[in-house]
Protein backbone atom coordinates (compact mmCIF):
# COMPACT_ATOMS: atom_id res chain seq x y z
CA UNK A 1 0.00 0.00 0.00
CA UNK A 2 1.37 3.37 -1.03
CA UNK A 3 0.30 5.19 2.13
CA UNK A 4 1.38 2.50 4.60
CA UNK A 5 4.16 4.74 6.06
CA UNK A 6 1.46 7.25 7.02
CA UNK A 7 0.32 4.72 9.62
CA UNK A 8 3.44 5.61 11.67
CA UNK A 9 2.58 9.31 11.43
CA UNK A 10 -1.07 8.71 12.33
CA UNK A 11 -0.06 6.48 15.26
CA UNK A 12 2.28 9.21 16.48
CA UNK A 13 -0.46 11.83 16.43
CA UNK A 14 -2.90 9.51 18.20
CA UNK A 15 -0.28 8.62 20.81
CA UNK A 16 0.48 12.30 21.35
CA UNK A 17 -3.24 13.03 21.74
CA UNK A 18 -3.53 10.31 24.38
CA UNK A 19 -0.50 11.87 26.07
CA UNK A 20 -2.28 15.21 26.23
CA UNK A 21 -5.31 13.55 27.80
CA UNK A 22 -3.08 11.89 30.40
CA UNK A 23 -1.35 15.21 31.12
CA UNK A 24 -4.73 16.90 31.60
CA UNK A 25 -5.84 14.17 34.00
CA UNK A 26 -2.54 14.51 35.84
CA UNK A 27 -2.82 18.29 35.98
CA UNK A 28 -6.28 18.01 37.50
CA UNK A 29 -4.78 15.95 40.32
CA UNK A 30 -1.93 18.33 41.12
CA UNK A 31 -2.29 20.25 44.34
CA UNK A 32 -0.59 23.44 43.24
CA UNK A 33 -1.35 27.10 43.82
CA UNK A 34 0.08 28.94 40.82
CA UNK A 35 3.74 28.85 39.95
CA UNK A 36 5.43 28.46 43.29
CA UNK A 37 8.33 26.55 44.72
CA UNK A 38 6.11 23.49 45.11
CA UNK A 39 5.03 23.46 41.50
CA UNK A 40 6.61 20.07 40.83
CA UNK A 41 5.75 18.57 44.20
CA UNK A 42 4.06 15.24 43.66
CA UNK A 43 5.00 15.10 39.98
CA UNK A 44 6.98 11.91 40.48
CA UNK A 45 4.04 10.09 42.05
CA UNK A 46 1.39 11.36 39.65
CA UNK A 47 0.95 8.40 37.32
CA UNK A 48 -1.04 10.36 34.76
CA UNK A 49 1.77 12.87 34.32
CA UNK A 50 4.33 10.10 34.03
CA UNK A 51 2.19 8.26 31.46
CA UNK A 52 1.73 11.51 29.52
CA UNK A 53 5.46 12.14 29.36
CA UNK A 54 6.09 8.52 28.37
CA UNK A 55 3.46 8.63 25.64
CA UNK A 56 4.95 11.83 24.26
CA UNK A 57 8.38 10.17 24.09
CA UNK A 58 6.86 7.14 22.36
CA UNK A 59 4.96 9.43 19.94
CA UNK A 60 8.24 11.13 19.06
CA UNK A 61 9.77 7.75 18.23
CA UNK A 62 6.83 6.85 16.00
CA UNK A 63 7.08 10.26 14.32
CA UNK A 64 10.76 9.79 13.52
CA UNK A 65 10.13 6.33 12.07
CA UNK A 66 7.32 7.74 9.94
CA UNK A 67 9.46 10.61 8.67
CA UNK A 68 11.91 8.13 7.18
CA UNK A 69 9.38 7.32 4.46
CA UNK A 70 7.01 10.29 4.35
CA UNK A 71 7.71 13.76 3.00
CA UNK A 72 7.67 16.32 5.79
CA UNK A 73 5.21 18.49 3.86
CA UNK A 74 2.79 15.54 3.83
CA UNK A 75 3.44 14.38 7.40
CA UNK A 76 3.27 17.73 9.16
CA UNK A 77 -0.41 18.49 8.42
CA UNK A 78 -1.25 15.29 10.33
CA UNK A 79 -0.37 17.17 13.50
CA UNK A 80 -3.62 19.11 12.98
CA UNK A 81 -5.46 15.83 13.49
CA UNK A 82 -4.28 16.09 17.08
CA UNK A 83 -6.91 18.79 17.57
CA UNK A 84 -9.58 16.41 16.28
CA UNK A 85 -8.38 13.50 18.43
CA UNK A 86 -7.97 15.63 21.56
CA UNK A 87 -11.41 17.14 21.10
CA UNK A 88 -12.97 13.69 20.78
CA UNK A 89 -11.01 12.30 23.74
CA UNK A 90 -11.95 15.35 25.83
CA UNK A 91 -15.59 14.87 24.92
CA UNK A 92 -15.49 11.14 25.77
CA UNK A 93 -13.42 11.24 28.97
CA UNK A 94 -13.68 14.78 30.33
CA UNK A 95 -17.26 15.55 29.29
CA UNK A 96 -16.09 18.65 27.40
CA UNK A 97 -18.51 20.15 24.92
CA UNK A 98 -18.00 19.80 21.19
CA UNK A 99 -20.30 22.36 19.61
CA UNK A 100 -21.40 22.60 16.01
CA UNK A 101 -18.75 25.13 14.99
CA UNK A 102 -15.96 23.03 16.50
CA UNK A 103 -17.37 19.93 14.82
CA UNK A 104 -17.38 21.66 11.43
CA UNK A 105 -13.78 22.75 12.03
CA UNK A 106 -12.80 19.18 12.90
CA UNK A 107 -14.42 17.92 9.69
CA UNK A 108 -12.56 20.55 7.66
CA UNK A 109 -9.26 19.59 9.29
CA UNK A 110 -9.85 15.91 8.62
CA UNK A 111 -10.81 16.64 5.01
CA UNK A 112 -7.71 18.77 4.49
CA UNK A 113 -5.41 16.11 5.90
CA UNK A 114 -7.01 13.46 3.68
CA UNK A 115 -6.52 15.65 0.61
CA UNK A 116 -2.85 16.26 1.44
CA UNK A 117 -2.23 12.58 2.23
CA UNK A 118 -3.53 11.60 -1.22
CA UNK A 119 -0.93 13.70 -3.02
Amino acid sequence: MKNAPLVWILASVLCSSLAHLALKLGALRLNVDGVSGGMFAGFHINQFLLVGVGLHAFALGLWVVGLRSVELSVAYPFIALGLVFVSLLSWMFLQETVGAVRLVGMILIGSGVILIART
